[in-house]
This record gives structure tokens, sequence and C-alpha cells, in this order.
């Protein structure tokens, strides 16, 4: 296995018990350590460093797409040779990816709960927003499982081989980053997306319909489906011992919808789910996709201070730092255009002013929800340029 790996590269030290994980020269402090502090608002040695390469992995670690989807050996070696090349980050890589496509669970990515297009040699797989749910009464007779596609013999197929893949990637994962994964802490370890899967499975158009016309039946639903979700994960959170736990949404976002319309709907069970993953000491994980700058002012009066890392993506990061103003810890916020089309001299240039204007209320550098498959390298190492000149204290 080590021969695959770039020789005479590690960050890991020697001496697991006096020294720490440096993923910057000057580090004080192990990635665990530090991002805990930030997320809490102790003191810190320098800003935060996480890019997430969940699917561009496939790309930048020197893996096909296909095989990177269905390949455990070769997913490991393109998430260990992605995190090389970006000469390690403040998180160990997260393991999406692997597994999505085949594995029965409500999620935005599973053919099992969604109708996507069989793969092919020439494009990626299709997810088709069809108006799975006709109509939310039925979530009273069936719930979840009532809305599981027909399943194949190939179908199955692939779940038992991806079963089988997972294994191969967590064996591989844990040879290399081994004793020192406890000197990190996870992005995330349980997946909490409710708020997505439901307008998802109603159809775009239909959904915004409802929200309109009939907000209660809305309401209704998230909680029908949410509750029972938020308490199997919980439980299996506490069988795993987990630290965090990511909360995705995209539809509740200023993108879509007025910060009014986002109180109304979406708040009600994603305030629940959030306070029920606090009361069992685990990070919540806001990892939100679109424009959530409106709603910022909403999640600052409803949640404790420092009691979450919030991950956002089409936002300028120094605007909602201007309306949280230290109340959580910020991640992300870095165009996914700039990174791919963008100047280094430019992708440094925009770190530099997120550190500058950020660094003090807690900031961890990364991109809007992760980078883009095709960026190039050299910006990579621009943001790490702006960190060592600008980001630590």
């Amino acid at each position: 296995m080590q021969n695959q790996i770039q020789p005479n590269w590690s960050v890991f030290p020697k001496d697991y018990k006096n020294d720490i994980v440096r993923i910057f020269e000057n580090d004080k402090m192990n990635p665990k350590d530090r991002i805990l502090n930030l997320i809490q608002g102790k003191p810190v040695d320098r800003v935060g460093f996480g890019p997430q390469f969940d699917y561009a992995t496939a790309l930048f670690g020197g893996s096909n797409f296909w095989n990177f989807c269905y390949d455990g050996i070769e997913t490991a070696w393109a998430q260990i040779n992605c995190w090389i090349r970006a000469g390690g980050l403040d998180f160990l890589p997260s393991g999406f990816g692997l597994g999505a496509y085949s594995i029965p669970f409500p999620d935005p990515h599973s053919r099992f709960f969604y109708d996507w297009t069989y793969p092919s040699d020439a494009i990626v797989p299709q997810f088709i927003e069809k108006e799975l749910l006709q109509t939310y009464d039925y979530l009273y007779d069936f719930g979840m499982l009532g809305m599981l596609q027909p399943i194949t013999k190939r179908m199955i197929r692939d779940f038992i081989i991806m079963i089988r893949e997972l294994i191969y990637l967590s064996k591989i994962r844990s040879y290399y980053f081994g004793t020192y994964t406890d000197k990190f802490l996870p992005y995330s370890e349980l997946i909490f997306a409710i708020w997505d899967i439901l307008p998802m499975w109603r159809g775009m158009i239909p959904f915004m319909r409802n929200m309109k016309k009939n907000p209660q039946k809305v309401i209704e639903a998230f909680e029908i489906l949410n509750k029972p979700y938020t308490k199997i994960m919980i439980s299996l959170g506490k069988m795993i011992k987990a630290k965090t736990a990511l909360i995705g949404n995209s539809r509740g976002s200023n993108s879509w919808i007025s910060p009014k319309l986002f109180q109304q709907i979406f708040l009600p069970s994603m305030k629940y789910t959030i306070n029920e993953i606090l009361k069992n000491n685990i990070i919540p994980v806001l990892h939100l996709d679109n424009d959530w700058t409106q709603n910022m002012e909403i999640f600052i009066n409803e949640f404790p201070k420092r009691s979450c890392l919030f991950h956002l993506d089409q936002v300028d990061l120094v605007k909602v730092n201007k309306i949280v103003d230290g109340h959580f810890c910020l991640m992300g916020g870095m165009p996914p255009s700039l990174l791919v089309y963008g100047t280094p001299e430019k992708v440094e240039e925009e770190t530099k002013r997120y550190i500058l204007n950020i660094k003090e209320n807690g900031l961890i550098v990364a991109s809007g929800c992760e980078y883009p498959a095709d960026f190039p390298v050299k910006n990579l190492y621009a943001q790490k340029a702006a960190i060592i000149k600008y980001g630590f204290f």
C-alpha cells in the first residue's frame, strides 16, 4: 500500500503522544483542538483550513468517476492522494461519494429514493426530480419507506457490493491515518437532510406552490418525517459516539424563499433537530447550499452562541460575519467560479479579505459547499499562502 503514497511525505509525527500533527509548519495545536476551539470561541493558533473534496476527490485524487463511485480501494487511495496533494487539511477525508448511489438510505443521492438514470461512460448519473409524492397525506400511511423506488436485482447486487467496498475503504484509510484519527474532529458523522428530501420528493414546482397555498400541510409533512428520522439518527450517533452531525438544507435558502417563509415552514423542524443534537453533545455542522445571508439573523436568535459551525455556500462571508458578529464559527463562502477560473493572485486576495475581516470571530477557510472537480491545485495553494501570511495569531 505504501508505494501508492508520495514518498517521504507525512504531517504525522513519529512521537504520537508528545508531538502534534502539523498541517502548517508553525502550527501549535492538533487539528481537532483547533477546530473545536474555533467552533467554541476559544483561543487558537490560526484560522482553520478545511476544503471539502467529497466528489471532487475523484479527479483531484486521480480516479475515474465511476470507479470512484463503486470501487472502495480506488476511492480510498484517491482520498488519501487528494489529502496529500493538498498538503494535509484540518479535516480528514469525509468519505462521501462511495456508496451514496447504491445505499438504501433516504438521501438526495440514492437511487433507492429517487429516480436516477443508469450510468454510462459518457455521463454523470442524472437525478430526475419527478413528482414522486402526489399528496402529503401519503406520508401518514406509509412514511419514509413508502417512497422507496421499485427495487431491482441490480440495485440489490450493487448494495451488497457497496458494503464490501466500504469495508475496503475503511481498512485502507485506517492503514494510512491509523492512530492519528483521534487528532482530528470529523467534518460530519451523521447526516440530517429531510429539508431537501421532502421538497425533492414533491418536486420543485409543486413544493413551491404548496408553501404558498397550503403551508400548514408542508409543516406537518416535515414533522411527520423529521421526528422519527432525528430519533433514529441520534440513536445511531450514540452508538458510534459521534462528535459532529451535518445539517443539510438548500431549499430553505434565500435563493428560493424569503426569510419569513423559511421561518414559518423550515425553521420549526430544523430547530427541533438541532436542539436534539445539542442535547446529546453533538456539534451541528450546518452545510447550507445557496444564499443564506438573510436567514442568519434568525439563527442567531434561535441557537446558543458558539454552539454550531456554519458551512455556507453562495454568500459573501464578510457580510455574514457582520450579521452574526462572532455568534457562530463560519466556514466556506469561497465562490466555486473563482476557485476554478480565478488566478492564484485573485484567490489569495479573496482569502486574505476573509481572514482579515473574520479571523477574530472564528473562520475555517474552505470553498462554498465543496471544491469543483476541475479546480487547479495552484488555487488551493493560494489559499494556503494566504493563511501563512495572514491567518496565524
